[in-house]
């Protein structure tokens, strides 16, 4: 299963589409701007988790979204579905 890592978290899924930016320096590394995950997608991100379908984190903010269905959020403490309180 193709996983990915930063110092904001990880997200592991089926497949994991990654986009890159650059300084626009042509010597500069590339850098992960944004990535967009399908498919059993599980994301950790300090001491929270989620689970969906469909997931995509934007690095300029650092998060994570999880607009698929099935969506499911969880601490260390708790495990609750989406929407309920």
């Amino acid at each position: 299963m193709p996983a990915a890592e930063s110092a904001e978290g990880s997200i592991d899924a089926n497949q994991i589409d990654l986009y890159f930016s650059t300084s626009g320096s042509a010597s500069s590394a590339q850098q992960v701007s944004r990535a967009v995950a399908t498919g059993d997608v599980s994301v950790r991100q300090e001491d929270r988790r989620g689970t969906s379908n469909r997931a995509e984190y934007t690095a300029s903010e650092g998060k994570f979204v999880l607009p698929g269905g099935n969506q499911r959020y969880m601490t260390q403490l708790e495990t609750r579905p989406r929407g309920v309180n």
